[in-house]
């Protein structure tokens, strides 16, 4: 007789020949199914302890424990799997969730090659044990150690297999569980969010737990503690009735049918097709696109559309376009001298009227001082050198953020300058945005336009009338900046358009411009004198004695970061001696100080220079309000104001309501004062809704000459009137003449 044996070790007859001893066989089977039986029950047992059961184990002759192993699910937990034997969910759960299961899993994982356990709370690991942390890269552990209950990197080494579960060489596995309310999570666990979803993981995201703690009893009360993974972008299916306008959560989607097209809103296109938003994974509510792509040719009205958007507000998407789509080339626009000088010319007019026209000098000679940048050191060593002597400053400054948060810059805040602007008088001037080149229209629009509308963004009561060229390399703007000729300042340079429509006047570099000539009209590009490498003070005062000797015009400049940089460049006292020396001569009535719109407009055929005081120079008291003043006449004719031994001030209101033309513009608050017997007097302006607020107090000897008096300030774009007031404070009398508001 033949006999065979099945997987199972039953020994059965192959039927070719009659059975022998067929007892003998029949016992070897009883013994065969007996041993069956014994392992299975050994099985169920090991199953029963790591499933964690409590009481009497399950008997395998029960009917409906059978029928309730065999009837378990087709695909079973890992542990099942490897005990041969299917589990129904119950036992299945149980297993999922025992911590013997979990942690001899995890010991699994440190020795089987490409498994790697996510991080766990207050789990012990030795060195080199990797991890996948809860953002989802995979890291080793610098020494042994406990972990905490909240995930630390301090303790981990990023994994030079990559860096990402997306990139690791190996394969990684997690569990990733639905999300339950009002259960203990730890921090990196992964479930998949409901049906129901929220604004930033819809239903059936992959997302992961941000902290440890216990979920909310809603979901959208609990999605706030979890983040969408990075890698997991593949969102599967659209369902019906989806709003686009409200799909912000990055990836990809798949519109499968037409009935779902024909049902999503704001859909441009209603055709089965490939929707990809793109963004910020992490949870944020920057959304920079949605991207449409259909089955069918473009040539049916299918193919590839795009819109965008920078913020999650559901209104705020741009219109649907399509992004190969090449635009028709606009018609060439030809701009002629004559466009040029019309977009200028309101510029150019607004600029002449807040210096009230000209500023005459009087047949002197004048001097104008530009900083280029570099606020730190303008704070700290011009201003204290030039505001002391009252000496005008004017600053061109680039108010592209990158700019200002370079250390010549960083620390000094806008309202700093705006106090520059408004109680030094600083002029502040355009210089681009960055300081750097551009060769296309939209580049050149954001150095040369937008850096302007930044700054008046930024210091609202300041103006800003001139444009001051900056060296910036490259092409220079397509060969603009040389500005060494005076076809540099018309149609043949889109920078010089774009800079004439935004500015009233612009700098340059042009040949035979160092000594200007004063006659009132302004004129673009012309020439400074650069003080960085000065190392003798001389020669900047011989340059300023010749432009006083010819009666022109003089322009210095500076960059402050410049000052005391080292060898071979201006120290502070270098400085202060140039600028003693201007402010001297001013003094001695032999020099006009000006601001860079100043110097455009000096005109030395003139002592003409525009003045808001009216009856300035007392020919009785009208306009004025106080008491215990009189008016007087020397034999020269010069009229003055004398006060009593107990009067106070004299106060003027300076309408500007009506004078909005003097907006902006700079202005010196200057007067005579004398006492015959000594005393202290007081002359100050102020506009105190706009921080205008400049005032002196003067010692005056008895008998002496008048100290001279330049006290600078601006006019606040937006004031309604100043406050002038000037007059004894304490002391003898005071004889007051010539007050005056001039523009300098």
């Amino acid at each position: 007789m033949a006999v065979e044996e099945t997987s199972l070790g039953f020994k059965v007859p192959d039927g070719n020949d009659p059975v022998r001893n067929g007892d003998n066989l029949i016992a070897d089977n009883a013994l065969v199914a007996q041993g069956l039986h014994q392992e299975e029950r050994a099985r169920l047992v090991t199953l029963e302890a790591v499933a964690g059961f409590e009481g009497d184990p399950l008997d395998l002759n029960d009917s409906a424990v059978a029928q309730a192993i065999v009837a378990g699910p087709e695909s079973g937990t890992a542990l099942a799997d490897a005990l041969e034997i299917q589990v129904p969910p119950v036992v299945a759960e149980a297993i999922a969730t025992n911590p013997a299961v979990i942690a001899g899993a995890a010991s699994a994982a440190q020795s089987t090659v490409g498994i790697i356990p996510v991080w766990r709370p207050n789990e012990t690991v030795t060195a080199g044990t990797r991890r996948i942390s809860p953002n989802g890269d995979i890291e080793s552990a610098k020494t042994n150690f406990t972990t905490g209950s909240v995930y630390s990197a301090a303790n981990w080494n990023p994994s030079t297999q990559g860096t990402t579960l997306a990139t690791a060489s190996a394969k990684a596995e997690v569990a990733i569980y639905n999300w339950k309310p009002n259960t203990v999570y730890a921090a990196g666990t992964y479930i998949i969010s409901p049906p129901a979803g929220s604004a930033t993981a819809p239903g059936g995201s992959v997302v992961y737990r941000i902290t440890a703690g216990t979920s909310a009893s809603t979901w959208s009360a609990d999605a706030v503690n979890w983040a969408l993974t990075k890698q997991m972008t593949k969102r599967g299916r659209l369902p019906l009735n989806v709003d686009m306008d409200l799909l912000k959560t990055p990836g990809d989607y798949v519109i499968h049918n037409q009935a779902t097209a024909d049902s999503t809103l704001n859909l441009p296109v209603k055709y089965p097709c490939l929707i990809t938003v793109g963004g910020d994974v992490e949870a944020s509510t920057i959304i920079f696109s949605q991207h449409q792509w259909t089955y069918g040719a473009k040539a049916n009205g299918f193919g590839d559309l795009e819109r965008k958007r920078i913020t999650a507000s559901a209104t705020a998407w741009n219109p649907w376009r399509d992004p190969n789509e090449v635009p028709e080339p606009p018609e060439p626009v030809v701009v002629t001298t004559a466009d040029v000088a019309m977009a200028n010319a309101p510029l150019l007019d607004a600029m002449r009227q807040r210096y009230g026209g000209v500023v005459g000098t009087g047949g002197l000679g004048a001097v104008s001082i530009r900083v280029d940048h570099g606020d730190v050191n303008l704070r700290d060593k011009v201003l204290p050198i030039t505001g002391p002597r009252d000496v005008p400053i004017s600053s061109a400054i680039n108010p592209g953020q990158t700019r200002l948060d370079l250390p010549e810059n960083a620390g000094v805040s806008w309202a700093d300058r705006m106090n520059w602007n408004t109680n030094y008088g600083m002029q502040h001037v355009g210089h681009g945005m960055f300081h750097t080149d551009a060769t296309t229209t939209a580049g050149m629009t954001v150095e040369l336009v937008d850096s302007k509308a930044l700054l008046k963004a930024n210091m609202p009561t300041a103006s800003f009338d001139m444009f001051a060229v900056a060296g910036v390399g490259g092409t220079g703007f397509n060969g603009w900046t040389g500005t060494s000729t005076p076809e540099h300042f018309g149609p043949g340079f889109e920078a010089a358009r774009l800079v004439l429509a935004n500015y009233g006047a612009c700098t340059g570099y042009l040949t035979g411009t160092k000594y200007r000539l004063l006659d009132g009209n302004p004129r673009n590009g012309e020439w400074h004198k650069t003080m960085d490498n000065v190392l003798d003070a001389q020669e900047v005062i011989d340059e300023i004695k010749m432009a006083q000797a010819m009666g022109a015009g003089l322009q210095l400049m500076v960059h402050p970061s410049r000052i005391d940089y080292g060898e071979g460049y201006i120290t502070t006292a270098i400085f202060q001696e140039i600028v003693n020396f201007l402010a001297d001569e001013r003094d001695a009535g032999r020099l006009l100080l000006c601001s860079m719109s100043g110097l455009l407009l000096a005109d030395a055929s003139t002592s003409y220079r525009n003045n808001l005081v009216r009856n300035g120079k007392f020919k009785d008291l009208a306009a004025w309000s106080g008491s215990g003043y009189t008016t007087g006449a020397d034999p020269d004719g010069t009229t003055f104001a004398l006060s009593s031994n107990s009067a106070g001030l004299l106060s003027q209101s300076i309408n500007i309501s009506d004078r909005k033309w003097a907006e902006g513009g700079q202005r010196e608050l200057t007067a005579k004062l004398t006492s015959p017997d000594g005393a202290v007097a007081r002359l100050s302006v102020v506009h105190a809704t706009k921080g205008l607020s400049k005032s002196v107090d003067v010692a005056l000897a008895a008998g002496a000459p008048a100290p001279p008096i330049h006290k600078l300030f601006s006019i606040p774009v937006g004031s309604t009137s100043l406050t002038l007031s000037v007059g004894r404070v304490s002391g003898g009398q005071v004889r007051i003449q010539d007050v005056g508001i001039l523009s300098y």
